[in-house]
């Protein structure tokens, strides 16, 4: 009744709310200092109890009252009462010496915990406040073992002659009063210890233990079986244990129960079958548990039933078909049991219909194809199916029809186009993407190539000549291709392009960077351009392209005879400038004498660097660029057959 009114009390205090704070007059006071309050006998300023609890007094003991936590000294306030601390709560409360362990209630600590003195460590050793660690692999005896290393609360149990308390600081649980070591385990000392089961028996040192005794699996046991803790037997004549009939069944060692006796599954019976609580069997000449026909079908093991016997479902059948209760058969000859042909096709497991037969959907065919009740197929070289010639075209899955072939629209036809009822060959004006066209009526090898935005392949199929992506683009000043109106790649013409530079084809001077445009090239036509050709050229019309290249190499290498420059070098390059188609005339670009650049040479047209003697009969006939320095008598000897030319 105490304890209620000083914590009504209390509240009340509380509840005045005066100008003091919590504490009152006690307020302020320095740690650890105790006001005069907390010794008056009486419950005031802030106290929870009379002269504890509270800002100001030491906590309250087990059974005051409380408002928090802090105010008891065990740190446990519950319903408004100090409550006593647990050795479990995991709060260092009451007189423990750290968190659950030491003092007078509570067990010994482990190493490293807070102490007062030998009592308080499992150890028995508190030195500098602190319990000493226990180590049972040191060779010493410390406590609390009773022997090196070993029995105690902290260590393993001991071997047989080693020093013991009691009997758990023995492995074999025997500790003897009278001497105080530890003794072996036998199945004969009248105690069960070590690993037995039961009294002298079980585990792995001990015979198994009869039925009835204790176990723990099937190897404890004589019987080999442990049901519920205790051994039973297979051949006691008495149903026990987890057997489900006499000596049989159960989920134990004894074997099954044979035809008749009682069962709670199927694993309980030699038949495999347990049909209300009794075995039954597939060799009786009866039809019984779940079979759908005398010793066959159902849901055991019975065998499957031959043809013409009860089912209930397909699996009850050898044939896989159970048709109105009775199996049938997908090599009878007969169509039965949803066959849609003889012997096929149907939700039956009968293979699917050949051509000719009878289906009701493309499932019941090997064509996969039911047309009006018939199996049919792109292959049986018969125009049906919804074929618009045979076997292609229509609204089938068989190929597209050759040219030629009958058709009704254009996806009929490998070509796409379809006219007047018949598969016509891909043109350039159809109308249609056919042939090797890269978009419609474009690219590829026959049609012509496509506008800008036209679907390509490569830059042939496109009139820029530039297919980016699959798609042609616009001409540009950067795509490496003549076009646009240029002239030459990516410059010249009338255009926003550089102008080309000397040796690169031309139409006007205004194509060119020096502003000079001879006979279609770049350049003011001295020395290294040249006319004519005629004879050669005419000759050279008729020739394959590496035949022209091969007369070319021969022709320069004769000319460079003796030059430190590479063949590769002097090669006139057909790509820089082509015989124009219909031209008797037309000029070839030949590379400058190397032998010539500085000092004269007897290879040079004297006092003309850039321009090569006639270097043998074998070099076509040609008329000299213009330059006029043969007409003089000192230098005959270097034209061709007194005209003004040379090279």
């Amino acid at each position: 009744m105490r304890i209620g009114l000083a914590f009504l009390l209390s509240v009340a205090l509380f509840a005045c709310g005066d100008d003091e704070p919590r504490g009152g007059a006690d307020a302020g006071l320095p740690d650890g200092a105790v006001a005069p309050s907390c010794t008056d006998e009486m419950q005031n300023f802030g106290e929870t109890d009379v002269d504890c609890g509270g800002p100001n007094c030491m906590p309250c003991a087990s059974g005051e009252a409380c408002l928090v936590f802090s105010d008891c000294r065990s740190e446990v306030c519950a319903g408004g009462v100090c409550a006593g601390g647990r050795c479990d709560d995991g709060i260092q409360n009451g007189l423990e010496t750290d968190v659950d362990c030491g003092g007078e209630e509570c067990e010994g600590c482990l190493g490293g915990a807070a102490c007062n003195g030998p009592d308080d460590c499992l150890s028995t050793m508190c030195i500098s406040g602190r319990c000493a660690e226990v180590s049972c692999d040191d060779r010493v005896q410390t406590p609390p073992e009773t022997d090196v290393d070993c029995g105690g609360p902290l260590c393993p149990p001991c071997d047989a002659g080693r020093t013991c308390n009691e009997d758990s600081d023995c492995i074999s649980l025997l500790c003897f009063e009278e001497t105080g070591q530890c003794t072996l385990a036998v199945c004969n000392d009248a105690i069960q210890n070590g690993d037995e089961s039961g009294v002298d028996c079980g585990g792995s040192l001990c015979p198994g233990c009869p039925d009835g005794g204790a176990c723990n699996s099937g190897f404890d046991c004589a019987s080999g079986q442990c049901a519920e803790g205790a051994c039973v037997s297979c051949s006691d004549e008495e149903q026990n244990g987890t057997e489900v009939g006499v000596d049989c069944g159960g989920p134990n060692l004894c074997p099954r129960c044979a035809a008749g006796g009682p069962c709670e599954e199927a694993s309980d019976c030699v038949s495999g079958q347990c049909v209300d609580g009794a075995c039954v069997s597939c060799t009786d000449e009866m039809r019984n548990g779940t079979e759908t026909d005398v010793d066959c079908g159902g849901e055991n093991l019975c065998p499957r039933c031959d043809d013409e016997l009860a089912c209930v479902t397909g699996d009850d059948c050898i044939s896989g078909q159970c048709q109105e209760g009775t199996c049938v058969s997908c090599r009878d000859g007969v169509q039965n049991g949803g066959e849609t042909g003889v012997d096929c096709g149907g939700d039956t497991a009968c293979p699917r219909c050949a051509d000719g037969l009878s289906c009701e959907m493309d499932d019941d065919c090997v064509g996969m194809r039911c047309e009006e009740n018939l199996c049919i197929s792109c292959s049986d070289r018969v125009t049906n199916g919804g074929e618009t010639d045979v076997d292609c075209g229509g609204m089938t899955d068989c190929r597209r029809c050759a040219n030629g072939s009958a058709c009704l629209e254009g996806t009929d036809c490998s070509s796409g186009v379809c006219d007047g009822g018949i598969c016509q060959a891909a043109a350039c004006l159809d109308e249609v993407r056919n042939g090797s066209e890269t978009d419609v009526d474009c690219g590829g090898r026959d049609c012509p190539p496509c506008a800008d935005g036209g679907m390509c392949s490569v830059g042939s199929d496109c009139e820029s000549g530039v297919c980016d992506g699959g798609t042609c683009a616009a001409p540009t000043c950067m795509d490496d291709v003549v076009n646009g109106g240029e002239t030459d790649v990516d410059c010249g013409g009338v255009t926003s392009c550089d102008r080309c530079p000397d040796f690169r084809r031309c139409t006007a001077p205004t194509d060119c960077e020096t502003g000079m445009c001879t006979m279609g090239f770049c350049g003011d036509g001295t020395g290294a351009v040249f006319l004519g050709y005629a004879t050669w050229m005419q000759a050279a019309r008729t020739m394959s392209d590496a035949d022209q290249d091969a007369a070319m190499r021969a022709a320069c290498e004769a000319a460079y005879a003796g030059s430190s420059v590479a063949t590769t070098d002097m090669i006139i390059s057909r790509t820089i400038i082509d015989l124009p188609a219909n031209n008797t005339s037309g000029g070839w670009l030949i590379p400058a004498c190397p032998n010539c650049e500085g000092a004269p040479h007897a290879a040079c047209l004297e006092g003309h660097a850039r321009n090569c003697v006639n270097p043998g009969a074998d070099w076509p006939t040609v008329v000299w660029d213009g330059n006029t320095n043969c007409h003089s008598s000192s230098r005959r000897a270097l034209c061709i057959g007194g005209m003004s030319g040379g090279m």
